[in-house]
């Protein structure tokens, strides 16, 4: 076997792997939605109830702060002249 001949076979049985794997996750036991998707919409719905959540906890001027630079300053509550900020990793 050559050494293309050889890189295809192992091309095709890595697709064919990968394939089977995004069928498998798709898949539930009962025929209802599968994992993959539950896990997707689980994933956007506790999304939603998290930005939710800060917008009820936030003052308006901390909401406006976080949703435009991504990060919250809050003034520590020991030391006057230091503030912390809070970096928001994903979904802003």
């Amino acid at each position: 076997m050559t050494m293309l001949e050889t890189l295809s076979l192992f091309l095709g049985i890595w697709l064919l792997f990968l394939l089977l794997a995004i069928y498998y996750l798709s898949q539930s036991p009962d025929g209802s939605v599968g994992r993959f998707r539950e896990s997707v919409s689980g994933h956007l719905s506790a999304e939603s109830r998290a930005k939710a959540l800060l917008r009820e906890m936030l003052t308006e001027s901390q909401y406006q702060q976080l949703i435009k630079f991504g990060y919250l300053e809050i003034p520590s509550p020991l030391l006057t002249i230091v503030s912390i900020a809070f970096q928001v990793l994903v979904g802003w």
